[in-house]
């Protein structure tokens, strides 16, 4: 049993994926490593086969695209270790990444999930951080009227503007480019929701705040760092994955409209 399981999903994303499996290989931990090459038609397979010939590494091709959520719920049934990272293919790690994140969740049985820093390629700090939504504040997130309006307190406070960046600190959730979960906790709560629908979206809000219900605590590191290029091309423009975000944020709301509408998760 490694003690990590490492899932990372590729669509078309060799160019990133290269670097990215190279700083993985790169690491002192002790891992396994699952690569979904989705249905790829760039250089993603032939970059597989011919570069990453590896015996921690199990390549999963499929002959048609999944979503997002379906090939990391896919990953985590095939995983062994006592950790689960779902990691992004366009990151880059450092070599002590790993054995760093291993060494807190080890310290701290009561984290269900855990994420690090997150730096743009120039080194500029990513947002990535988030807590609980209101509708409020996601009206104006979802809207994009939050960039009309960047100062509106719902809005600072859903982003954590006020984050502190000098120690670990407890949150309420983040994105699933660098999402480091419990495989205990997963066996116990199971794995990202399959009533959301697919290619992504909300999963990562959903497993943080239902493990947050179970008892459980997030954690963000901000000592331990990466590199996230992030175009975000999803969200530059309405569409199809415009709607499968309200329609995945409704779900959440409804889901777990019970304990939203009591408080019973206080948000950090």
């Amino acid at each position: 049993m490694p003690d990590i399981s490492i899932v990372i999903i590729s669509t078309n994303e060799g160019e990133e994926l290269d670097p990215c499996l190279a700083s993985v290989l790169a690491s002192s931990a002790d891992f396994e490593l699952i690569v979904f090459d989705n249905a790829s038609t760039d250089q993603t397979g032939d970059l597989l086969a011919r570069k990453y010939r590896d015996s921690r590494i199990s390549v999963v091709t499929n002959p048609t695209k999944l979503g997002f959520i379906e090939n990391n719920n896919r990953g985590i049934a095939m995983a062994r270790g006592r950790y689960v990272l779902l990691l992004n293919p366009d990151t880059i790690l450092k070599p002590d990444t790993l054995a760093a994140m291993v060494s807190f969740m080890d310290a701290h049985a009561d984290a269900a999930v855990a994420t690090c820093r997150l730096l743009y390629p120039d080194g500029a700090h990513q947002t990535h951080v988030r807590r609980f939504p209101t509708l409020r504040s996601y009206f104006w997130r979802i809207t994009h009227l939050d960039r009309l309006f960047p100062r509106l307190r719902s809005v600072e406070r859903y982003l954590m503007n006020d984050l502190r960046h000098d120690r670990p600190v407890e949150v309420d959730w983040f994105i699933t480019a660098f999402f480091f979960m419990r495989r205990q906790v997963i066996d116990r709560i199971g794995a990202l929701d399959r009533t959301l629908l697919q290619p992504f979206y909300c999963e990562d809000l959903e497993w943080c705040y239902r493990a947050r219900l179970s008892g459980y605590k997030n954690y963000y590191l901000p000592n331990v760092t990466i590199t996230h290029v992030y175009r975000q091309s999803s969200s530059k423009r309405f569409g199809r994955l415009s709607i499968v975000h309200f329609c995945n944020i409704a779900i959440f709301f409804w889901k777990h409209r019970m304990a939203l509408l009591t408080g019973k998760v206080a948000s950090t």
